[in-house]
Order: structure tokens, then sequence, then C-alpha cells
């Protein structure tokens, strides 16, 4: 009987192992941590939520295994086989409910794994699309953008061209033989002349 007892309330190590390192990773972390650190989406949620009854059905697992280890102990000799029977039935059951939990989680995982890589596979398709559209227009907007520059800016006029009075003038071009000799001798070029042609002219008006 005791060796019958002992191999229905033994729990199977890897799931025992692995019930006890989620529990560990769970509380291990810091509550900021988890909390503030990382946006969850909806899917990771229900994961954390399933953990978290995983976690307690765990503890709820364990506190039955010490009770049952304890009544076994204390009235082992003195119980029905029956109620033996019933507490490991009771135990069986929750092992099993936490073992499909598990199986549960982990396939919903393996979903969301697979969804989020399809989403990322969309999302950097999605990308190179745009990214080769506005490559495209740009170089439409480079190929029409010069013509249409030139076109629209009118011709400058020229500035006008100033010059000192005091400076010689801008260069003109020569008057004919004839009428630039007719001028030489009508016109004196310098003002020394033309004060020496006022002189002879009142000498002349005088002398008359």
């Amino acid at each position: 009987k005791c060796h019958a007892f002992d191999k229905g309330s033994r729990r199977p190590n890897a799931m025992q192992s692995s019930i006890s390192a989620m529990c560990f990773l769970r509380e291990a972390l810091p509550e900021d941590y988890r909390d503030s650190s990382f946006a969850y989406r909806q899917d990771e949620l229900d994961i954390d939520v399933k953990l978290s009854r995983l976690c307690e059905q765990d503890k709820v697992v364990r506190t039955q295994e010490h009770k049952l280890q304890q009544l076994y102990r204390e009235k082992v000799f003195r119980a029905p086989p029956q109620s033996v029977h019933i507490c490991e039935h009771t135990l069986e059951t929750a092992l099993l409910s936490a073992s499909q939990e598990i199986e549960m989680s982990a396939g919903d995982q393996l979903a969301l794994q697979s969804s989020l890589e399809r989403s990322w596979r969309e999302y950097d398709r999605l990308e190179a699309d745009v990214t080769l559209i506005r490559n495209n227009l740009l170089e439409q907007l480079e190929a029409l953008g010069a013509p249409q520059e030139e076109r629209s800016v009118p011709p400058r006029p020229p500035l006008p061209q100033y010059y000192d009075i005091i400076e010689l003038p801008p260069a003109v071009p020569p008057l004919p033989g004839s009428v630039q000799q007719a001028v030489g001798h009508t016109l004196p070029s310098r003002p020394e002349d033309r004060k020496h042609g006022q002189r002879n002219g009142s000498h002349s008006v005088s002398h008359i």
C-alpha cells in the first residue's frame, strides 16, 4: 500500500520542473519590469493569465500533496482505502488539468509566434513597395523639375549702367571725317580753348 500510494502521489519530473521553472521566473521578475517595460499584446496577456493560473494550481497541488502526506503519516493505518483512493484521484485530476493547460498554452504560443512572423514579413513587403514607389516619384519629379523651372522664371532685364560725370563718358562710335572736322572747328574741346575763344571774341568786339 505504501508503494502504491507513493506511486500515485509522485508527480512527473518533467511536468514538475516545467511548472516550477515558470513559477520561479514569474516570481523572480520585478513587477515594474513585467508591467511597464513591455507593451504586451492581447495574446501575450492571455498567456500571462494562463501562466498565473497554472502557478496558482501548482501551489494548490503542492498544498494538497503536503496535506495528503500528513494524513497518510497520521492515519495510514486507521483510514479506509477508499479515502486514500479519493485523494489520489483528486491529485491525478489536478495534475491532468495542469498538463492540459500547459499544452494549450504552448500551442497558443506557437500560433502567436507564427502570426507574428507573418506580420513581420507582410510589413517588410509593404515597406519595400513604399520605398520603390517613393524612389519612382522622386525620379519623375527630378526629370520634370528642371525644364519647368527654366520656363517659369522670366529673363532678368539688364542692369542700368551708371558712370561718373567727372570720369570719361562711355565710348561712342567715331563720326565721319568731314563731320568730325567741322565739329572740331566750331566747338573747342577743352575749357582752356573755350576761355581763349571767349577772349578772342571780346577783343574782336572791342576792336570793332
